[in-house]
C-alpha cells in the first residue's frame, strides 16, 4: 500500500494522492438501525496518540529508525497508516512481508516498489549499476541500463543488487520506507535495511513493525535496532492492549454513540483482553448476528445463547499454530482443553507426549506467544479467544479423548479438583471418567446437583430426572449446568494457581442480558 502526496511528475506519470479516511456520516443522516459508516464501520484511531506523536517527531528529526513491536491485532498497521497519512509532504513506500514458509528474495520490497511506481519514466536517471535490477524487475527491462557483467562471488552479487536497490529508492524520491511484519522478512531484505540504516541518508526514515515472539532464531532483525548509528534517531514502540476507557471509546466510535455501558465494555474487555482487532471483530460479529440491534433510537444487546470466535482472530491464531512443530501443537491443544493454568507434567500427559518432547513442545508454545506463564510453573493461554479458537479447531473425537486424559490425570490430584473433573467428564463421558473414589463421586454428585436447574432437584437442563451415581462410576455429564448458573460460575477459582474457570462453548455466557447503553 502506498501513500504519496501530490507532486509534479517530470515524466508524465500519474501522481498519487495521500490516503484520507472518508468522513463518517452523522447519526442524523443515517437510516434507523444502520451502524456507523459503511457495512463495516471503521473505528476511530484510539489510544495511540503518544505513539503517533513519537513517530511524527522522528520523521522531523532527520534520518530515523522507528521499530514498532506488538502482538497480532494490537494495532501496528493502523498506527503506521495514521502516521503516514499525517506526515504531510512525505512520500511513503510500504512493503508488507507475507507469512511464506520460504519468502522470495526481496519479494516484499519489489512488490511495494511496483505498487508505488507501476512503470519507470521514459528517461530514468540511473547509473549503470541499476542494470543489476533487471532480474527483479523484468517488466522494466526497456527502461533499465544494460545488464552488468557477471560476478562469481555470491556475496558480491548480493551487494551489487542491494546497492542498486538503494539507488532506485533515491530515484523514486522515497521519504519514508515502511516494512511491515518484518519477522517474516527474508534475509536479503533485512540486510538491505541494515545497509540503509548504516548509510544514514539524511532524507530517509525507516519504519519496521514486527511481532517479537515470532522473530526466528538467528534473524538479523535484532541487529537492526541494536546497532543504530549515532546520527540516526531511534524510536522503539511496544504497543500495549487498550484499557477499559479506550475500549469504551473504540466501541462508541463504531456505533456513533457516546452511551456505552460500563457493564458491556467490561464484558467485552474481559473476553478480548483489550486487543483492538478482537474488540472490533467481536462487536461486528454481535452486530452481524443481530445480537446488537437498534431499538427506539438506542443500541441494545440481546440475550445470547452462543458466540463463536470471530473469523479474523480465529484464522490468525490457527495460522500461527499451523506453523509450529507437532509437539508444540499438541501442547497447545492440551492447554486449550485444560483451559486453566497447568503444570508442565499435566500438559505433557494430556498431550500424550514423552517428558522430553513435552518440555520442548511447551518451550516452543511459550515462544510463540500463545501460551504464557501466568503463575510460577503454571502455563495457560494469554488470551481467552486464542484458547477458544484452538479448542474449537480440534476434531470432536480428539477433543473428547483429550478431556478423558485430563480427567484421568486430575483424578490423581489431592485434593481432587472436583469442578475441573466435572467439566472434563461432562465433555468426555465413558470409561476414561470411571472408577473414581467414593469421596470424589459424592463430591461431584453434590456439585452437579447444586448447579443443575432447580437447585438440588436432581433434574437436568431438560427437566428429566437424573439417576444416582454408583460408587465406581463418575457420570457428571448426566447433570449439566444451566446457562444462568454457568454464567455465575465464570469467576469461580478452580486451580491451585487461582485461575478462573472459562467454559469453551460460550465466549459470552448465555442468559446474561447486558445492555450496550446505560439506562
Amino acid at each position: 500500500m502506498v501513500h504519496r502526496p501530490r507532486r509534479t511528475e517530470s515524466h508524465g506519470e500519474p501522481h498519487h494522492e495521500p490516503h484520507r479516511k472518508p468522513p463518517r456520516r452523522s447519526a442524523s443522516s443515517r437510516d434507523p438501525g444502520e451502524p456507523a459508516g459503511n457495512a463495516r464501520p471503521v473505528p476511530d484511531f484510539i489510544g495511540r496518540k503518544d505513539e503517533l506523536s513519537a513517530i511524527l517527531g522522528a520523521f522531523e528529526s532527520g534520518p530515523a529508525l522507528v521499530a514498532i513491536e506488538g502482538e497480532a491485532g494490537i494495532g501496528k498497521t493502523r498506527l503506521i497508516r495514521e502516521a503516514v497519512a499525517s506526515a504531510t509532504g512525505r512520500s511513503a513506500l510500504i512493503a508488507t512481508c507475507p507469512p511464506l514458509p520460504e519468502p522470495f528474495t526481496l519479494g516484499a520490497v519489489v512488490d511495494g516498489i511496483r505498487r508505488f511506481r507501476p512503470r519507470l519514466g521514459p528517461d530514468p536517471e540511473l547509473t549503470p549499476l541499476a542494470g543489476a535490477l533487471r532480474p527483479l524487475f523484468p517488466d522494466w527491462a526497456e527502461r533499465l541500463p544494460p545488464p552488468l557483467e557477471g560476478l562469481d562471488d555470491p556475496k558480491e552479487r548480493r551487494h551489487r543488487i542491494l546497492s542498486a536497490l538503494t539507488e532506485l529508492l533515491g530515484h523514486l524520491d522515497i521519504d519514508v520506507l515502511v516494512v511491515e511484519d518484518a519477522h517474516w522478512a527474508d534475509t536479503a531484505t533485512l540486510e538491505w535495511l541494515l545497509t540503509l540504516t548504516a548509510s544514514g541518508r539524511s532524507d530517509l526514515s525507516i519504519v519496521v513493525s514486527f511481532r517479537a515472539d515470532e522473530v526466528a532464531s538467528g534473524s538479523l532483525l535484532p541487529r537492526l535496532t541494536s546497532r543504530v548509528p549515532a546520527d540516526v534517531t531511534l524510536v522503539r514502540l511496544a504497543l500495549a492492549a487498550l484499557g477499559l476507557a479506550d475500549t469504551r471509546e473504540l466501541v462508541a466510535s463504531m456505533f456513533d454513540t457516546s452511551e456505552v455501558s460500563t457493564e458491556f465494555v467490561s464484558f467485552l474487555h474481559r473476553h478480548t483482553d483489550g486487543i483492538p482487532l478482537a474488540v472490533e471483530e467481536c462487536v461486528l460479529l454481535l452486530r452481524d448476528r443481530k445480537d446488537i440491534v437498534r431499538r427506539d433510537g438506542t443500541w441494545i444487546r440481546r440475550v445470547l445463547t452462543e458466540l463463536r470466535v470471530p473469523a479474523t482472530p480465529r484464522d490468525s491464531v490457527l495460522e500461527r499454530v499451523d506453523r509450529l512443530d507437532d509437539g508444540a501443537r499438541r501442547v497447545l491443544e492440551a492447554a486449550a482443553v485444560l483451559d486453566a493454568p497447568s503444570e508442565e507434567a499435566l500438559l505433557t500427559v494430556v498431550a500424550g507426549l514423552e517428558p522430553e518432547a513435552g518440555r520442548k513442545g511447551l518451550g516452543t508454545a511459550l515462544g510463540s506467544g500463545l501460551l504464557g506463564e501466568l503463575a510460577p510453573g503454571a502455563y495457560a493461554y494469554r488470551h481467552a479467544l486464542d484458547c477458544l479458537a484452538v479448542c474449537a479447531a480440534i476434531p470432536a473425537s480428539d477433543r473428547r479423548h483429550l478431556h478423558g486424559r485430563a480427567a484421568a490425570s486430575l483424578r490423581l490430584m489431592r485434593p481432587e479438583p472436583v469442578a475441573r473433573l466435572f467439566r472434563h467428564c461432562r465433555e468426555a463421558p465413558g470409561p476414561l471418567c470411571t472408577n473414581s473414589s467414593p469421596v470424589t463421586t459424592r463430591r461431584v454428585t453434590r456439585f452437579s446437583a447444586a448447579h443443575a436447574p432447580g437447585g438440588n432437584s436432581g433434574g437436568d437442563r431438560r427437566g428429566r430426572p437424573v439417576s444416582r451415581l454408583g460408587h465406581g462410576k463418575l457420570q457428571p455429564l448426566a447433570v449439566a449446568l444451566s446457562p444462568s448458573r454457568r454464567a455465575e460460575m465464570i469467576s469461580m477459582s478452580v486451580s491451585g494457581a487461582g485461575a478462573s474457570l472459562r467454559w469453551h462453548d460460550d465466549i459470552l455466557p448465555a442468559e446474561v442480558a447486558v445492555p450496550l447503553c446505560d439506562r
